[in-house]
């Protein structure tokens, strides 16, 4: 039974040094880990507070190796006065104590009091050395060391205290006390006093050192914490993109399937009015699926570098016609057609005619298609729109003033206004990213991929113009998407 009970303890010893053994290489290992995943949720401050805390684990865990595996064993091997275990005693305390309270979060005052303790035993220590003033000066010298200590694990403010103070006792203990330190006759001229300066100046470089890591440290978190935000961001980016996308390709499908389904069912039963709607049906599913491949599609490919145009002149109005002739007569009407539909839109176009602009009439086409459908998309069903297009000189272009040296000649300006929900000012700058939705059109009913309004602006610069938007945000007065492009005579 004996045996057994000390194998018991043995084991239970054994658990233990393991444990403390874990604990010492994970104090050592702490500060220089990746930041976790949610560190994403965290502020730069937090952060920082983290990185002090990490780093005052390792010094006192060194602190206490040290002493207990290091210091205390040699100073038995060399007989040191009693005195000498009295300040290893003081410093182990003072660093179990440490280690508690940042532990337990408080890690300004448990480097507080470890650099105090440090500082008191410096000062007494060296009180005790007025018979040899080197072992005195270098006691000073080592406040250098705790200055590094508290550049590291406290705050800026208290760092510069902290250098105060310790210069206040360099030149105190050199110069002006009773135990300051002379040194032995063949050391001619060197006193004290006359090391305090530079002591003092390597103390205060010791703390701008220190200074400028931390500082330095700073900006690397900051950086660190900008980079997991941007890559959860995308990642939630991308999630919506595939959760839209798969909304945005199961429509036209479902719906070319539908009718295709329809028409084989109805064979010769079906009349040539019956088969002609429901072909136009599929064909409009189709040509909504074709537009929206072809956005996804180019928008990967911008990412390789600037699409390539082929500019032209074209002749705007017919090129608006035409496109706003592939939407369902459900939702657009002919443009001025005073009968249509109880939920299809009336067109207003104010296009002059022979306006002519320098573009690549394909990609004109499908900027058009991309504002126009998100204007629909946007706005109540039976509510208005209305495409402009005016002649002005690059000074006259509205929202490109700053842009009117790169804009040699006249520019035609081409807007699209609904009466919709409208965009917030603040969020206006991000309708053009890649991939980006407003938080309001994220959290609702409407589905969107982020990418229509993004191609828009990479075709319309590409085409040597300029895009923006001008909406008060309130719902009702919605929106007007300009675009600019090059006039031909």
């Amino acid at each position: 039974m004996d045996h057994f009970s000390a194998a018991l303890r043995a084991a239970r010893r054994s658990i233990d040094l393991r444990g403390a053994a874990h604990a010492v290489r994970e104090a050592f290992a702490g500060p220089f880990q990746r930041l976790p995943p949610m560190a994403g949720d965290l502020s730069v401050d937090q952060l920082e507070r983290q990185r002090r805390a990490l780093i005052l684990r390792l010094i006192l865990t060194f602190v206490l190796v040290s002493l207990i595996f290091i210091a205390i064993p040699l100073s038995v091997l060399r007989a040191q006065p009693v005195s000498i275990y009295g300040i290893f005693l003081v410093l182990i305390l003072a660093s179990i104590l440490g280690l508690l309270a940042n532990q337990r979060g408080d890690t300004t005052a448990a480097a507080s009091v470890f650099l105090a303790s440090a500082f008191a035993i410096t000062v007494g220590y060296a009180a005790t050395q007025r018979a040899g003033g080197l072992a005195a000066t270098i006691n000073y010298a080592n406040l250098g060391v705790f200055l590094l200590i508290a550049g590291l694990t406290l705050p800026s403010t208290l760092l510069w205290v902290t250098t105060a103070v310790a210069a206040l006792l360099t030149a105190g203990g050199l110069i002006f006390f009773p135990f300051a330190p002379q040194f032995p006759p063949q050391a001619a001229g060197v006193t004290g006093a006359g090391l305090a300066p530079e002591l003092i100046s390597f103390q205060l470089l010791t703390a701008l050192l220190a200074q400028v890591y931390v500082s330095s440290t700073r900006a690397s978190l900051r950086a660190s914490l900008r980079a997991y935000q941007q890559e959860r961001e995308l990642t939630a980016l991308k999630d919506q993109f595939l959760i839209d996308a798969n909304h945005e390709l199961r429509t036209p499908i479902m719906a070319m399937s539908s009718n295709v389904q329809l028409l084989a069912k109805l064979g010769e039963r079906a009349s040539p009015e019956d088969r002609e709607r429901i072909l136009g049906r599929a064909v409009r599913a189709a040509t909504r699926l074709q537009q929206f491949l072809h956005n996804v599609l180019d928008a990967g490919a911008l990412e390789s570098g600037t699409p390539r145009v082929h500019l032209a002149p074209v002749e705007l109005g017919p090129l608006v016609q035409d496109m706003l002739a592939t939407f369902d007569p459900a939702e657009i009407g002919e443009p001025e057609l005073a009968e249509h539909t109880p939920f299809s839109r009336t067109v207003h176009l104010q296009v002059p005619p022979a306006l002519v602009v320098q573009a690549d009439p394909s990609r004109l086409r499908q900027v058009l298609l991309n504002l126009v459908a998100n204007a629909v998309k946007y706005s109540a069903p039976g509510t208005p729109l209305t495409i402009t297009a005016t002649r002005m000189t690059p000074r006259q272009a509205e929202g490109h003033r700053q842009h009117e040296a790169r804009e040699a000649g006249d520019v035609v300006q081409v807007s699209v206004t609904d009466y919709g929900l409208g965009v917030p000012p603040e969020d206006a700058p991000k309708l053009f990213q890649r991939f980006v939705r407003l938080p309001r059109d994220v959290a609702g009913p409407v589905r969107g991929t982020g990418v229509g309004l993004y191609l828009t602006r990479s075709l319309v610069e590409a085409m040597g113009g300029r895009v923006w938007v001008e909406s008060a945000g309130i719902p009702g007065e919605g929106s007007t998407f300009h675009f600019t492009l090059p006039a031909l005579t």
